[in-house]
């Protein structure tokens, strides 16, 4: 491929990218609704359709990342500079809009995290709450015990069926 032709593909799937982890940052904000709703069969579906989501943009940031290697060689760039630095060798129309899309990459990218981590706080403090109910409950499964071997193993086997609203 020619530099336009490679730099238009590089820009197709800085954009395609974009358009990917919107649609996962949503698919998130689902998640994170059905958790809070505690919906689990529906939990489960959206939890299935993340993880093909995640293989899709796994894809494209590698097909990402090989075009932006393309380009960069192309144009002249060792490997060990920073993408700004990159962009300073395009002309001004490419540079600006390889800059905006690369821009909001990082916005939709910083998105995800911050759902991924709000969900992930959540997670954590609701097993401790549990943990710390189920711990004055039944004092006598509090803290750890190890066998001999040195593993882990609960202090009583038995089942317990918890209700769905704690």
């Amino acid at each position: 491929m020619t530099t336009t032709a490679e730099l238009d593909n590089l820009k197709y799937l800085l954009n395609r990218e974009v358009e990917l982890l919107e649609s996962f940052a949503r698919q998130e904000q689902e998640l994170q609704n059905a958790i809070v709703d505690r919906e689990w069969e529906r939990l489960e579906g959206i939890v299935n359709e993340m993880s093909d989501a995640s293989q899709s943009v796994l894809s494209v940031e590698q097909e990402r990342h090989d075009s932006y290697t393309r380009v960069r060689r192309e144009v002249g760039c060792p490997s060990d500079v920073g993408f700004y630095d990159f962009v300073a060798h395009l002309d001004l129309g490419n540079r600006m809009e390889v800059s905006e899309l690369y821009r909001r990459l990082k916005v939709a990218v910083m998105r995800v995290q911050a759902l991924t981590g709000g969900i992930g706080s959540y997670i954590t403090s609701a097993t401790s709450a549990i943990r710390d109910v189920l711990d004055e409950l039944y004092p006598e499964r509090k803290g750890r015990i190890y066998s001999r071997a040195g593993h882990h193993s609960a202090p009583d086997d038995r089942a317990m069926v918890v209700d769905h609203h704690l």
